[in-house]
This record gives structure tokens, sequence and C-alpha cells, in this order.
């Protein structure tokens, strides 16, 4: 894109970003004892193909719950398939800092992680080693950065892992521990009624009529006769008329007819009454229903295919092998800037490669709200903390209008949360607090 002239400057770097205060910082040490490990892998744990996506929020932990195991042995880490006993020999438990405190509510931490059910099977991980080393048994589904690095976790609230935050309680820098958290403190029971079966055909009529409050309220804009804006993905609709008591729209399909999504291939037809969706759903592939629940998809039929919304660890007990790495000093974040991109499309390409999602800001130069977002709520150390975990990406709207048309702004800032499967999430209009933010992010984190 071309810059403006009003710009003087590169989009990069926005006079809206924030100045970094200076700090001191003391990160403590992190105890990094190499391990020797002598454990067979005796037992398989199978997922099947139709694995489901993550459908339940991730409750808030504050301290470690009653049906919370933790293990006073050493933590072990994940099995390596060598031949050998399947005794594992004893390992060493890198010390805690002999002037670290224990972590309480809300201390920032540094950790490593490992999370498993079963055996020792890997849903998630923060160390490179585990995640490349192919006689580590894994989920099937097991995604995430390209790059893992340590996680920053607050003490006591809710993390993406659920329980996670709970389990640093109490635990001190250089400490490694293994934590067992229950079905009920994790992922929740498995309930079948979550499992739904849902028509392959969507038939919608070519007209449609609603009240003008019920469109503005839709759609985020006003009426107007002539205009043409796109329904979804599929369908496009036109605006053909508008009195105060109802505005009528004619809907047409949109190009191409015949596609491939995510959830499988997608046909479109049409006749002179309706526009005809039909899909034929891949066996795990995820899907989201109209109140944005997860789910993934477990059976096909001729007519219809089933999903299922429970989530795919739910009914299962985990286990955390966790190391504190190092406390960290809440204002050693704020010396810590944002590494903003201006570069829309090449930051959402970056993102995917990397397996990363994306907090995309659309901002105007003259909107106060933008900056007070910025120096404020972005600022605060439960919002700092998920810096290394997304790709950021900050465009000054009211000088390139074609990212406002493309999501729909109307009012400044806005907040484009995009998954690392590149799918928006989040989509918010105005100033946002740090809590509202930060179940934003915890959300587009979560384990699918």
């Amino acid at each position: 894109m071309q810059k403006t002239p009003a710009q003087g400057r590169p989009r990069g770097a926005s006079s809206l970003a924030p100045r970094p205060l200076i700090a001191g910082v003391s990160l403590g040490v992190a105890v990094i004892v190499a391990m020797s490990l002598g454990v067979a892998v005796i037992a398989a744990v199978s997922l099947g193909v139709a694995v489901v996506s993550g459908a339940l929020g991730l409750a808030g932990v504050s301290g470690l719950p009653p049906g919370v195991a933790v293990m006073t042995r050493a933590a072990t880490p994940v099995a390596h398939a060598q031949s050998g006993s399947p005794e594992s020999s004893p390992q060493p438990v890198p010390q805690a800092a002999a002037d670290s405190p224990p972590l309480g509510e809300r201390d920032i931490a540094r950790v490593h992680v490992v999370a498993t059910i079963g055996q020792g099977t890997v849903f998630a991980t923060t160390r490179s080693e585990v995640l490349e080393n192919p006689m580590i048994r894994k989920v099937v589904w097991l995604e995430g950065p390209r790059d893992p690095a340590p996680l920053l976790v607050l003490a006591g609230e809710a993390t993406a892992l659920p329980g996670l935050g709970g389990a640093v309680l109490g635990m001190c820098a250089g400490e490694r521990r293994e934590v067992q958290i229950p079905p009920e403190e994790a992922f929740g029971p498995r309930d079948s009624a979550l499992v739904r079966s849902l028509r392959r055909a969507q038939h919608v009529p070519r007209e449609m009529t609603m009240g003008p409050r019920e469109f503005c309220e839709r759609f985020d804009r006003f009426p107007t006769v002539g205009d043409e804006f796109p329904l979804d993905d599929f369908i496009r609709a036109a605006i053909v008329r508008v009195t105060a008591q109802e505005t009528e729209l004619r809907l047409a399909p949109r190009e191409p007819l015949q596609r491939e999504t995510r959830l499988g291939l997608t046909e479109i037809r049409a006749t002179d009454t309706e526009i005809i969706i039909v899909v034929t759903p891949r066996l795990g592939a995820a899907w989201h229903d109209r109140e944005g629940r997860a789910g993934r998809v477990v059976a096909v039929g001729e007519t219809a295919f089933r999903v299922d919304f429970n989530h795919p660890l739910a009914g299962k007990t985990i286990t955390f092998d966790i190391e504190v790495l190092a406390r960290v000093a809440p204002e050693s974040l704020a010396g810590m800037p944002y590494p903003w991109r201006d570069d829309h499309d090449a930051a959402l390409q970056d993102a995917r490669r990397q397996g990363r999602p994306v907090f995309l800001l659309l901002c105007a130069t003259w909107c106060s709200w933008t900056e007070e977002l910025l120096v404020r709520t972005l600022e605060e150390p439960q919002i700092k903390i998920f810096r290394d975990r997304f790709v950021w990406v900050q465009i000054e709207s009211d000088l390139y209008p074609e990212y406002r048309d493309r999501y729909r702004q109307t009012g400044s800032p806005m907040i484009v949360l995009i998954d690392r499967h590149g799918e928006i999430v989040y989509q918010k209009q105005g100033f946002r607090e740090a809590p509202a933010v930060r179940a934003a992010l915890l959300d587009c984190l979560r384990i699918e």
C-alpha cells in the first residue's frame, strides 16, 4: 500500500503506541538441570480421528482445589519411547532459589509446562524438545506455535490450560512439580447431550424483511436503498426497499458456488425463491454454532452430520509437569513494548506459518479512546503477559479505509482476534477494560 502524505512516518511507528517505561528488571535465576531419563512408554492412548473442539470456557482457578493432587516425588517428564525397564530412575529436582519467596495470588511466573493425559500422552507443551521428539506420544490434534517458549502465568488466575494458574501457587523460582487436575477442575465431565445432529443442507429465502432497528443492530449500519453487503461467507444482500416500519433485502449467492472450507466441501445453489447451501463435512473438522460453541464432526450421513460439542479432553484427568523458571516483576513488563506490525496481509500470513493467533487493532489517529486502550488497558501486566503469544497488528484505519470496510468498522478503536487457523473469533468496537480483553485473549488461546 502507498503511504499517504498525511502520515510523514512509517505506519509501523504509530504515534499512538505508548512509550516504554524504563524499569529495573530482576527476573531471578532460571535453574536448568539436565535430566537423564530411562522411562519406556508402555501404554498408548487412541483418541481417534473425530476429536472435538474446545467448547467449554476456562473457569478461573484460585489455589489448588480439593481434588487436585500434588506429587511429592520428582516430576517425571514425558516418557521417552526407549527400550528398557518401565521403572523410572530417580530424577534430580531443581532446587528453589533460596531468596525466592513462594508465588502468591496474581504474582507472575515464567514457566515451562508439559501437559499430558493417560500414561503420558502430550496434549500441550512449551518444551521444543518434547514437541519435536517423534518418540514421545502426542494426541493426533496437537497444535501450537512452531517455536514453543516458556509461558508467563498469572498465579491463581484462569489460564488457557485450566488449573495451571492455581497449580503454580506456592511454587518458587527453580522448583519443579507434577500436579494432577481431575476432570471437573480441568475440561469438565463428558456429556452425551452435547452430541448434536445437524442438517447438511441449509435453505435460505431470497427475500428477507426486518424492522429498521433490527437491521441496525444486526448489521451495524443504517439501511439505504441500493446498498449491497455480504450477509455471510456464502450470501450477499442488497437493500431493495426501506420504510419506517421495515427494510427489505434481496439475497444472492456469492461466488464461487463450490469451494473447500475448513469444514469441508460447500456447494451453493439458487432458485427463484431460495438459496441452498449444502456442505459435505470432513470427519474431525471444527464446527462453531451461532452461540459460538465449538465442536468437531464425528459422523457424516446422506442428509445430516453429527457434531460433538464436548471438549476432546472432557472426562479426563490431566497432569502438569511444571517448572518455574523465574519470578517476573510486573514493572519489568512495562519496558517491553509490543512488537506492532502494520503490514496486515503479511502479518496474518506469518501468524499462520508460526501457528500463532493475531491481535488486530483498528484505530484512528484522532481517537482519545484508542490512546486510552494503548496506554492503560494493554499496559496492564495481566495483558502484557500475552505479548509473546500473539502477532500484534495495528492499522490506522482512518488513513486506510479499505481495512475499515473489510472489517465493517464504524467506531474506534476496534479489536479483532484471529485464531491460528485464520478465523475471526472476537470483534468488538470501543474501549475495553483489561479484564474483558484478558478473557477474550484466553478464549482465543484455549486448547481445541
